[in-house]
């Protein structure tokens, strides 16, 4: 599970573009004199890296690896956590890396409220093959 850096282009989205359009009609500017000073900005930027990053420690790869290999389980942080010999928040950072690798993590709801326990209800979580 080695990730490699890609980069990504300083590129305008739809909403930058219809900004752009916005901020040409309200000031009497030409949209054409906007954008070439956008892409003067974006050209001193830069370039943004994806997984750029230190790399991940081996003990982090392998909870990753264990925790996608939990499909069609229900499972807290907390009880992963305690499934693994972690602590919480490794479970956490986990999760938010499996977010943002595409693997499908969905929160299919959370634990009932505790009466006199303070705090959120923990957040159950699923890996969906």
């Amino acid at each position: 599970m080695e990730t490699t850096a890609k980069t990504i282009p300083n590129v305008r989205n739809e909403a930058q573009q219809e900004l752009a359009q916005a901020f040409a009609s309200e000031t009497k500017i030409g949209l054409a004199r906007v954008e070439a000073l956008i892409d003067g900005v974006l050209a001193t930027l830069p370039e943004r890296k994806a997984g750029a990053g230190r790399k991940a420690h081996d003990d982090t790869v392998e909870l990753r690896e264990k925790l996608v290999a939990m499909k069609d389980v229900e499972f807290t942080s907390a009880s992963a956590a305690e499934k693994f010999g972690v602590k919480a928040m490794k479970i956490n950072n986990a999760l938010t890396w499996c977010k943002n690798n595409g693997v499908n993590l969905v929160a299919v709801g959370t634990e009932e409220k505790v009466e006199g326990k303070r705090g959120k209800p923990a957040t159950i979580w699923m890996i969906k093959s």
